[in-house]
């Protein structure tokens, strides 16, 4: 096998959509089920529009991220994995084992820090259009106030903004924990809860 072969499966393995629709259908009846449990609980007099541009954008962009940062490190670390074997004049058994450790180890571990930091993204992220669909003015950031809290939302704890103003956590600005920037040690597997008043 060539490394332009190597390099054209890698490709297609990157720009695959197969789990585009999966994914998206998941992060919106996650984001329904957060909606409706939320107004429930808060007994507001509301009917939540599952459908607004503003929510469904935003599910589509987190889809988006997801797969594209889970077939970025797929795609960088099998290649790694080739051209070391190809290199160092493996057979294509001693790749392929290679190979096998690699995706045991990776997805032994991703799907559930990917699966806890997409739930409570989606929760929150779907909590405050609630709560701006509800004419809420004010957002806060609660942790789940335990010894795991990370030290960056420790100090964000009880943060107040403005719907539309992000929260200062760690060396980023989010709109709700969970919230993606290009700092992932301030949002992966966040625990916190967004609330308004």
């Amino acid at each position: 096998m060539t490394l332009a072969e190597i390099d054209e499966i890698l490709f297609k393995m990157k720009n695959a959509h197969d789990l585009t629709g999966e994914l998206k259908g998941l992060l919106r009846k996650l984001s329904a089920d957060a909606a409706r449990q939320i107004v429930e609980r808060l007994k507001l007099d509301i009917t939540f529009d599952a459908a607004d541009s503003r929510l469904t954008n935003l599910i589509d962009e987190r889809t988006a991220f997801v797969l594209g940062e889970m077939q970025k490190a797929n795609y960088d670390g099998l290649r790694e994995i080739m051209l070391e074997g190809l290199n160092e004049g493996q057979s294509t058994g001693q790749i392929a084992e290679t190979i096998d450790a690699y995706t045991g180890a990776k997805f032994n571990t991703s799907p559930e820090a990917i699966a806890r930091t997409e739930l409570a993204g989606v929760q929150n992220m779907t909590a405050l259009e609630v709560y701006k669909q509800s004419g809420a003015t004010v957002k806060i950031w609660l942790t789940a106030r335990d010894g795991k809290v990370r030290p960056s939302h420790v100090a964000a704890e009880g943060q107040r903004r403005a719907l539309i103003e992000p929260f200062t956590v760690g060396s980023s600005q989010l709109q709700f924990p969970g919230d993606k920037s290009p700092f992932v040690e301030d949002w992966i597997n966040c625990r916190c809860a967004v609330v308004a008043e």
